[in-house]
């Protein structure tokens, strides 16, 4: 199926008038991959240890919020490649599905990303259940205490129906 225009939005925009987007944007097409030809390639390995945790690529897969705007089941999706590659993925506080939801596999290697609340008895409740799911490392979010003003979100009507802040 074709995404909706407001999940597009939300995928796409930048907050404000967009300036940092743009620069990223800018910024990322000045790198590019070098082919290196005629070098030994009998013996490549990809493996690596980050935070003592295997992967067996140097990637991850990173937080994103809602991903159920693009996939119903993007998330869980995400896990299930995540553990069947043996690659490190963040999965977000933010998500469509439930932090025990997107733990598809007992021994996988998950990380979360996390939002300080304001309210830390809620944030110490939260961190717990992190831990009795054993995702294996916080990967905190300090620059969003509230949601910049997304004006392509405006645009196409995009709502969560939830506030726009997150209660730090």
């Amino acid at each position: 199926s074709i995404m909706k225009d407001t999940s597009y939005a939300y995928y796409a925009t930048g907050c404000d008038d967009e300036v940092t987007l743009r620069a990223n944007i800018t910024d990322i097409q000045k790198f590019q991959i070098v082919p290196r030809n005629l070098v030994p390639v009998s013996n490549i390995n990809t493996n690596l240890y980050f935070l003592n945790f295997y992967s067996s690529l140097p990637i991850f897969i990173s937080p994103c919020a809602l991903g159920g705007l693009a996939h119903k089941d993007a998330e869980i999706c995400l896990a299930k490649a995540a553990n069947e590659s043996k690659i490190i993925q963040i999965c977000p506080q933010l998500g469509s599905k439930s932090l025990e939801e997107m733990r598809v596999h007992e021994n996988q290697i998950q990380f979360i990303q996390l939002y300080l609340f304001k309210d830390r008895t809620r944030l110490l409740e939260l961190i717990r259940r992190i831990e009795r799911l054993n995702y294996k490392a916080l990967f905190v979010t300090i620059d969003s205490a509230t949601v910049g003003k997304r004006e392509t979100d405006i645009r196409a009507g995009f709502t969560t129906g939830k506030s726009d802040r997150i209660d730090t």
